[in-house]
């Protein structure tokens, strides 16, 4: 059982980062839409506040286990 717990843990994870990744690109160009269109730089703004927070998660982990 232990050896099958790996290979469906990392599949979860790639099926969720490449869920996030999708998402995440929709947003950044909705942002960009709203900056050059509407001269809106809000959702560009929360949108970089985002990629900071998720590196300050992924960083520390990188760096515990590379």
């Amino acid at each position: 059982m232990p050896a099958l717990a790996l290979p469906v843990f990392v599949a979860t994870l790639a099926f969720l980062i490449g869920y996030f990744f999708r998402r995440g690109s929709s947003c950044v160009g909705a942002a960009t839409e709203a900056l050059v269109v509407q001269r809106r730089s809000k959702r560009l703004r929360a949108f970089g506040v985002a990629v900071a927070a998720a590196g300050l998660i992924v960083v520390p982990l990188h760096w515990v286990r590379p």
